[in-house]
């Protein structure tokens, strides 16, 4: 498989000048270089672009496999969007963190004493009640009972791994953790659920379900701040290997959640 021929950031400007028909009257092409430079045109111009190209019935236009832009576009209305985003991550960085730290306390806490985790045969079965609750799930698609599945069975090795307990809740990422929670008893998940709220950790969700959903969208979103990716490509693709796009529910959920989490932020 050939793949595109890298650019040095000049010839990425050569690119957008002739490709992309953007122009440099607001910010020069030495500071949009320096721009490229410092921040990546995979982060300023990729995730934008398809704001600024050609649709029809609200499909974008491709010519030979390539975008179709109508008018001159100022380097600056590109990154003005990439500012625009990245000023919310600190404040999301900050809110996430938060959230994290609590869920994961009170999830480890609960879940150590419900299922009396201080040997080796209660880990055991603590695993296969979380197996069990997991297959007879009904609100959890058959691909994420896969993963989960997967994801439990590695329980055992993370353990050994550890060689405590308490030492390995603590180190499971926020996904492991969103696992456990999802897949325990249902009075335990009760349990969590009004605890959290007691510990004004629920973002104002009321209901279980929603909540739920809210932990399903979290992950993505923290990954792709912490690793300082587009939320922008987030937002638009359900699947990016597949060039599968999210439908507008489904884009206004994230963004609400994101939305959530700034506000969350600013009023703790």
């Amino acid at each position: 498989m050939k793949y595109k021929e890298p650019k040095t950031v000049k010839e990425q400007i050569e690119h957008l000048k002739t490709d992309k028909r953007i122009i440099f009257n607001d910010v020069s092409e030495h500071d949009a270089e320096h721009i490229l430079e410092k921040c990546g045109y995979i982060n300023v111009i990729t995730p934008f672009k398809y704001v600024f190209a050609k649709k029809s019935g609200g499909i974008i236009v491709k010519e030979n496999d390539k975008h179709v832009y109508e008018k001159d576009i100022e380097f600056k209305e590109y990154y003005d969007r990439y500012m625009q985003e990245r000023n919310l991550y600190p404040d999301l960085y900050n809110a996430i963190s938060r959230f994290e730290t609590i869920f994961n306390a009170v999830v480890s806490q609960k879940v150590a004493n419900y299922y009396s985790l201080n040997s080796e045969k209660a880990f055991d079965d603590f695993i296969q009640k979380l197996q069990l609750n997991l297959i007879i799930s009904k609100y959890i698609t058959v691909s994420a009972k896969n993963h989960m599945r997967e994801e439990i069975n590695s329980f055992k090795s993370k353990l050994l791994q550890y060689g405590s307990v308490f030492v390995f809740l603590d180190r499971l990422s926020l996904n492991s953790i969103i696992t456990i929670y999802k897949t325990s008893d249902l009075r335990l998940k009760k349990e969590i659920f009004l605890t959290l709220g007691k510990l004004d950790s629920l973002l104002g969700y009321s209901d279980i379900p929603t909540f739920d959903d809210f932990l399903t969208r979290l992950v993505p979103i923290r990954n792709y701040v912490y690793h300082n990716n587009s939320l922008e490509v987030l937002y638009r693709y359900y699947s990016i290997e597949k060039n599968i796009l999210r439908n507008d529910t489904d884009r206004k959920k994230y963004k609400n959640i994101v939305k959530k989490l700034v506000q969350t932020k600013k009023t703790a």
